[in-house]
């Protein structure tokens, strides 16, 4: 799952409405941060689905993306093809043409061949004979004989290669009435192609209509859930606004005393997880699995519990509006309600919730409002 939305990043600017100012009543306060546990986990996990609906949305973009892409080239192949087909077109039409006046010419030969030859039928042998007596000499007569089988040669060249232009055209023509039609099966096929390129276009269109109705669904949803815990924060910072604990200044004791690398320091970070340019509310500070976690000062537990990106949580109340937060730990040793002392062990450290290895983070929040924490270390 994509981080980007989680709800740890969420839960944060509404605590600071409302965490962390002292308490009077420990089991009602208890019961509102449990109602608003619950909120923040039902706007985790609407955030998740919206997420999850973004993704999908976005694939079904991308993937509408490269079916239009697919679509323009199967159109650029049309085209292409259609210009061919008009080529040939031409040509055939210029081919069936000349096939018709060679088919014309060759008839009017046939029939002046078959004329010549009804003639000398009707004449019999009589008519060449006549020419070759005709001769005023021997020299003459060799002139017509050869003249006689110069025009009966010319009569069965002419035919013969007017029968051979006429095959070739035919065969010509045949040649581009299949190139023709091999050129309409492909396009046929891409045709055909195209459409069901547009069918999953459509499909997908429909997909990402409904996926966006589904996310206005969830995010109106999510609009009142975080409504409800605006409202809870507000309810349990009233209560906490009554407590009768007062902070009486000092310094605060380490939280980790064993360990003091802080991984990560307060203020504007790149979140390790989201990637994104993140308020970092508190320091992290490098535990091994298990160490101690104790109290940074006097005061009561008002929180001790899974709480969304913070994991198994901790939240002291000091006094005069200045509590601690204690996150990610692997094992919690107080509950609410309990008195504790600067120093005490709360807590062993851990990598619950939104963490990406075993760590404390801690925070000082001064009327909920997230501070610098290390001005009350030092």
């Amino acid at each position: 799952m994509r981080f980007k939305k989680i709800v740890s990043f969420v839960i944060i600017p509404m605590i600071a409405f409302s965490l962390f100012a002292g308490t009077v009543n420990a089991d009602t306060l208890n019961d509102y941060m449990k109602q608003k546990q619950t909120l923040d986990k039902k706007i985790k996990e609407t955030k998740g689905q919206i997420n999850t609906v973004e993704k999908q949305k976005n694939q079904y973009l991308q993937e509408l993306e490269e079916l239009d892409r697919k679509i323009e080239e199967t159109n650029t192949q049309l085209e292409t093809l259609q210009v061919q087909l008009n080529q040939i077109q031409r040509n055939y039409d210029q081919t069936q043409k000349a096939l018709e006046q060679a088919q014309n010419m060759l008839k009017k030969e046939e029939a002046l061949y078959k004329e010549r030859v009804r003639a000398m039928y009707i004449n019999g042998p009589t008519g060449y004979l006549e020419v070759l007596l005709d001769s005023t000499d021997f020299s003459d007569f060799i002139s017509r004989l050869d003249m006689i089988q110069r025009v009966i040669d010319y009569d069965n060249n002419l035919l013969d290669e007017m029968k051979s232009n006429r095959d070739a055209i035919e065969a010509q023509k045949q040649k581009l009435l299949d190139q023709k039609a091999q050129l309409l099966s492909t396009r046929n096929q891409i045709d055909l192609r195209k459409k069901e390129l547009k069918d999953q276009e459509t499909d997908r269109s429909l997909l990402v209509q409904r996926l966006e109705a589904q996310k206005e669904e969830l995010e109106a949803a999510l609009d009142e859930f975080e409504q409800e815990s605006v409202e809870i924060g507000n309810m349990i910072k009233k209560l906490q606004a009554k407590s009768k604990l007062t902070y009486n200044g000092g310094v605060f004791a380490w939280p980790a005393p064993e360990y003091t690398r802080i991984s990560d320091p307060y203020g504007w970070r790149i979140h390790p997880i989201l990637k994104t340019k993140k308020f970092h509310s508190g320091v992290d500070i490098a535990t091994p699995m298990g160490s101690k976690i104790v109290a940074a000062a006097d005061g009561e537990v008002i929180f001790a519990g899974v709480y969304g990106g913070y994991g198994n949580a901790i939240i002291i109340d000091h006094g005069s509006g200045l509590s601690t937060l204690y996150g990610h730990n692997s094992k919690l040793l107080v509950k609410v309600g309990d008195k504790v002392v600067k120093g005490q062990q709360i807590a062993e450290a851990g990598s619950t919730g939104l963490s990406t290895g075993s760590h404390l983070h801690f925070e000082v929040r001064k009327d909920g409002t997230p501070v610098d924490p290390m001005p009350y270390l030092k």
